[in-house]
């Protein structure tokens, strides 16, 4: 037994049998606890929670039979052996002794030699269990952190796709993941002057790996799309994106679909997926659109190609559009579906295409295992409606309206830009310049709130303490504050064309501008103060103060 030493609780009541069980187990070097029956054996094995239990059968008050159950509950998962010593070799009794919790059993008077041999055979099977429950535990911590991982992975994953459209009456789609993340991705938006943007894309191999390329790719076209940038364009910056932000080993096969606003024209730029069907209802037939170009992230922008189709579109034409996880699906006889399945799928005549081939595909399949992730889209030809165009029936002509803010929303201290950029035409004109516009609005209002409301100084922000004074002191003005006002007034092309004209009056006692205006301004001097008016300047074309300091105007052009 080594080093090892063992608490073994000895059960019977004869104390002869336990003093020779006591002495040969005591020689050996191992520590034992006596019980008279089951009854002080149960009391016992509570406060000693003893390795080993050599347990009686016969005895007063509560026999063996009955006490096994009891111990085996109370050991719960740690793996206590019970040799059970009886001096009745029948059967039945041998049977009841293992029936009953027992491990093992040795017919009395004990060969204290066989017993010990069987304690070291036992002890060797404790310790694989108590191993065993180690890296059970080990795993189950694992499979929590795992957990909490993908449920982060989720989270990050579904926000970065919050801004998809869903609602796309002309598009149908099938998208079924290999395990809990999908490395295909689908992505839909609408043209600001009518029409569709619709990406779809194959990330190299499946689950989260896969699923983290698909960030940047959706951060790109939901920037770019918003802006009205063309599918080039879009196509472009998202290989020079995902080749920056993934290892050289992982690309994205991709297809992407521009529909103009008349929905009568589509532009298709492949790369490395499956061939793409234009089913032309018109001509009664269906043509392929092949893959010309490498898949997104592998070459360096200078040397790729983004080049387009364009292809005329009638009412009752559909452009099919899959990943390879369905031609490389294959069944329960690793037979592939292949492409020609797809061709057959797409040239019969029928009416749905799309149903047609995942009818096709499922049928296939069956209950075959899923070997990769799996998506299938119909882009179908449309009329345009008023609700699928972003504002695109209202022309630009000049306009201006105003806002005006009392003591009860600036106690609130909310982000103005956000609050005011929703009343802002949803044009291109305004998106590509909403960064510029709510950094504008933002200082602007601050420094009226801050500066014309509250009475406060900059220069109390002339160092990291100061700084934080100096925020201190804001939040209780802010909250003492009343019968104060701040009037926003937006203009849009009354003094000249394609300009925004912000104006910010504050109902304050004014503050001298001079000190600021005048201030030379060094990029590269540390400060944490005076630096918002100056960027406010070097963003709009003019930017003028009224004498007494509680109202200024800022124009910017969105050319």
């Amino acid at each position: 037994m080594g080093a090892l030493v063992l608490k073994i609780l000895i059960v019977d009541d004869q104390e002869i049998c336990r003093i020779v069980l006591k002495v040969a187990l005591k020689d050996i070097g191992n520590e034992c606890i006596e019980a008279e029956n089951g009854e002080q054996a149960i009391a016992l094995f509570k406060e000693h929670s003893p390795d080993l239990v050599l347990l009686d059968v016969v005895m007063p008050v509560m026999d063996g039979f009955a006490t096994a159950p009891v111990i085996k509950e109370l050991a719960g998962k740690n793996h206590t052996p019970i040799i059970f010593l009886t001096s009745n070799n029948a059967k039945d009794a041998l049977k009841e002794c293992l029936a009953c919790g027992g491990d093992d059993f040795l017919q009395k008077p004990v060969d204290t030699s066989i017993l010990v041999s069987k304690i070291k055979a036992h002890m060797r099977t404790k310790s694989l269990m108590n191993e065993l429950q180690d890296k059970t535990k080990e795993l189950e911590v694992l499979h929590e952190t795992l957990r909490q991982e993908h449920e982060t992975g989720q989270h990050v994953l579904s926000h970065s796709l919050s801004r998809n459209l869903s609602d796309c009456k002309n598009v149908r789609s099938y998208i079924a993941s290999q395990s809990t993340f999908n490395g295909d991705i689908c992505l839909f938006a609408r043209k600001p002057f009518g029409g569709l943007y619709i990406f779809l894309g194959d990330l190299t191999g499946h689950g989260l790996a896969a699923a983290i390329g698909t960030i940047p790719l959706s951060q790109v076209f939901f920037t770019m799309t918003r802006k009205g940038k063309p599918a080039a364009s879009i196509v472009r910056e998202m290989n020079r994106s995902l080749r920056n932000f993934v290892p050289r080993s992982m690309f994205c096969a991709a297809g992407f679909i521009e529909l103009d606003a008349s929905g009568e024209r589509a532009r298709v730029w492949l790369g490395g997926l499956p061939a793409c069907y234009h089913v032309n209802a018109y001509e009664g037939k269906c043509n392929e659109v092949l893959s010309k170009h490498l898949p997104l992230g592998i070459l360096e922008n200078e040397a790729f190609n983004a080049s387009m189709d364009d292809i005329d579109f009638h009412q009752g034409d559909s452009l099919l559009l899959m990943t390879d996880g369905i031609p490389e699906s294959t069944n329960s006889t690793d037979e592939m579906f292949g492409m020609d399945r797809v061709a057959q799928c797409v040239s019969r005549e029928q009416t749905d295409v799309f149903e047609e081939m995942l009818s096709q595909y499922h049928s296939f399949v069956e209950d075959a295992p899923q070997q990769d992730d799996v998506s299938l889209l119909e882009v179908m030809a449309y009329k345009p409606e008023a609700d699928d165009i972003l504002m695109n029936d209202v022309s630009m002509f000049p306009w201006k309206t105003s806002l005006m803010f009392n003591e009860e929303f600036l106690r609130k201290d909310l982000n103005i830009a956000s609050e005011v950029f929703y009343l802002l035409p949803d044009r291109p004109e305004f998106a590509v310049h909403q960064e510029t516009i709510a950094t504008v609005l933002t200082e602007l209002f601050c420094n009226a709130l801050d500066h014309g409301i509250l009475q406060l100084c900059s220069s109390l922000k002339q160092d990291a303490e100061g700084f934080e004074n100096y925020y201190l002191m804001r939040a209780e003005r802010l909250t003492a504050l009343s019968e104060a006002s701040i009037e926003i007034k937006l203009e849009y092309g009354l003094d000249e064309p394609r300009v925004l004209d912000i104006e910010i009056i504050d109902s304050g006692a004014g503050f001298d501008i001079s000190g600021i205006t005048e201030r030379p301004f060094d990029d590269h001097a540390p400060s944490f103060h005076g630096r918002g008016l100056k960027l406010v300047e070097s963003l709009c074309r003019k930017v003028r103060f009224n004498d007494k300091g509680n109202s200024v105007r800022a124009s910017i052009r969105l050319a």
